[in-house]
């Protein structure tokens, strides 16, 4: 006789009780949402760059770099 073994049944992420409510199933991002958040990016790099010669963005940018040059020695 072939024994058998209880399985659990698959539960989805969404259906787990730490997402209740609207929780991230109905987030979306819209075009709308999508422009806005350009825009505010696209403003917040011009005053940067109005106001501290770009200081700010060229320190996210070197710091963005280090990250992925240590990503990379972990590959």
């Amino acid at each position: 006789m072939r024994k058998t073994s209880a399985r659990r049944a698959f539960t989805p992420a969404s259906d787990l009780p730490y997402r209740t409510g609207a929780g991230f199933r109905d987030a979306t991002l819209t075009n709308t949402i999508a422009l806005y958040l350009g825009a505010a990016l696209a403003l917040a790099i011009g005053a940067d760059i109005l106001i501290n010669d770009g200081v700010g963005l060229m320190f996210l940018v070197r710091k963005f770099l280090d990250l992925v040059e240590w990503v990379v020695f972990w590959r």
